[in-house]
C-alpha cells in the first residue's frame, strides 16, 4: 500500500530563546533565511520555545524542518541532521532538548494525534547557554553549514 502524500508547504521552524545565547540558534536560522531568497511554498516560523503551540494546529505542511540546539556530547558547533521517525519518538535518550517540553517529545504528541509531517531536525552542539544575545564563535562559523543542510532539504523535497 503507497503511502499518501501529503500536499502543502515546507515549513522550516527555528526554535530557541535569543536571550540565551546557543539556545537561540534556530530563532538566528530564521532571521537569516529571511534575508535570502529561497522560494515559494516555504514558511518561515519562529518557534521561540514553544513547539506545541505550532505542531498540532497544522495539517497544510507536507514537510516539517525543525533548527534547534541539541546537546548529544559532541564538540561544540557540530551539526546533525535527524530524520524523525518512530523509533526515534519511542524512546530517544541521550537528545536533550532545552525548551520546557522537549522537541522529542512533542513531535511524539503530534505522531499520536495523526498530525506529523515528515520531519527532520537540523541541531547543532551549543557551547554556551546562558544569558546573552550573541551566538558563540563555535555554533556562529556553522550557521552557513546549516543554511546549507535546510537548503538541500529543500531541494530534496521539491525534486
Amino acid at each position: 500500500m503507497k503511502k499518501r502524500v501529503r500536499e502543502g508547504k515546507i515549513v522550516i521552524l527555528g526554535v530557541g530563546n535569543l536571550l540565551l545565547g546557543d539556545e537561540g540558534v534556530g530563532v538566528h536560522l530564521i532571521q537569516k533565511l529571511r534575508e535570502m531568497e529561497i522560494g515559494e511554498g516555504i514558511e518561515l516560523v519562529d518557534g521561540g520555545t514553544s513547539l506545541l503551540d505550532f505542531i498540532p494546529q497544522r495539517e497544510d505542511v507536507s514537510k516539517l524542518i525543525i533548527v534547534d540546539a541539541i546537546k548529544l556530547g559532541g564538540k561544540p558547533g557540530t551539526t546533525y541532521k535527524i530524520c524523525v521517525d518512530s523509533s526515534l519518538l519511542k524512546g530517544a535518550k541521550g537528545m536533550t532538548s532545552l525548551h520546557q517540553l522537549g522537541v522529542v517529545e512533542t513531535l511524539a504528541i503530534a505522531q499520536k494525534m495523526g498530525k506529523l509531517p515528515p520531519t527532520i531536525i537540523i541541531g547543532i552542539e551549543p557551547k554556551e547557554i546562558g544569558y546573552g544575545l550573541k551566538l558563540s564563535s563555535e555554533v556562529e562559523r556553522k550557521m552557513g553549514k546549516m543554511v546549507n543542510l535546510i537548503l538541500g532539504e529543500v531541494k530534496d523535497k521539491r525534486n
